[in-house]
């Protein structure tokens, strides 16, 4: 019987890159988890595609990126709220989440701003800084798991694997999300907001450099509106 061709495994023990692997893979297929009870001896895996190492460096750059995310959003807070800096920074750093931060922003921006530049701040809040702060807690909160992708298995021959590929998995907490994810067939969109290469991290890095540089341009542009105490209508 042939093993699937790729399985998801968390590492327990190393004897080094290239030599042999023990690996418990997490899976909701009781296909795969049969299969899975063929290979509790060791897994022959061949040299993963990076080091631990790069690892740690691709998700500390990625870090990297967000934080400069933060530091623009702060300053976009800081205008709008029309207050010392300092002040700002104290509010802004006192333990509100970022969804309840982002909506302060927006409502200051309602008050503040014209209606051409509060759509576009608007815009930004609800759409690619909530998408973007989504996947930095996934990435965050996840853990690194190597994807193997397995040889045909041969009658006296131990487990082969073909490929070993470090991905940074976030588990959903949903039974359902988590069932679509590890279903037959998984769902691949649902897998890819949730499983992250080493590439899609890289991506995700640049992207949030660019969503920082986006909200510094448009910062540099904005001019607040006198505020006006809103008037009761009659």
């Amino acid at each position: 019987m042939a093993l699937p061709r790729l399985a998801l495994g968390f590492v327990l023990g190393v004897k080094g890159f290239g030599g042999v692997f023990s690996i418990l893979a997490r899976t909701a297929s009781r296909e795969l988890s049969g299969a899975l009870d063929m290979v509790r001896e060791p897994i022959q895996i061949p040299p993963t595609d990076v080091s631990q190492e790069h690892c740690d460096f691709y998700l500390g750059n990625y870090m990297r990126a967000f934080n400069q995310l933060e530091i623009q959003l702060m300053g976009l807070f800081t205008k709008l709220l029309d207050a010392p800096d300092q002040a700002a920074h104290i509010v802004f750093h006192s333990g509100i989440n970022a969804q309840t931060m982002r909506e302060i922003i927006v409502a200051l921006a309602r008050l503040r701003l014209g209606d051409s530049d509060f759509r576009k701040v608007e815009s930004l809040m609800l759409g690619a800084v909530k998408k973007a702060v989504t996947k930095r807690n996934r990435l965050v909160h996840g853990q690194w798991q190597l994807a193997l992708k397995m040889k045909p298995k041969q009658d006296g021959q131990p487990p082969i694997a073909e490929t070993a590929s470090w991905q940074r998995l976030y588990v959903p907490t949903d039974p359902y999300v988590y069932q679509q994810m590890f279903g037959k067939p998984p769902n691949a969109k649902v897998r890819a907001a949730h499983v992250f290469s080493i590439k899609d991290i890289q991506n995700a890095a640049q992207d949030t450099a660019d969503l920082a540089a986006r909200i510094k341009n448009l910062l540099e542009g904005l001019v607040l509106r006198p505020y006006i105490p809103p008037q009761p209508v009659f």
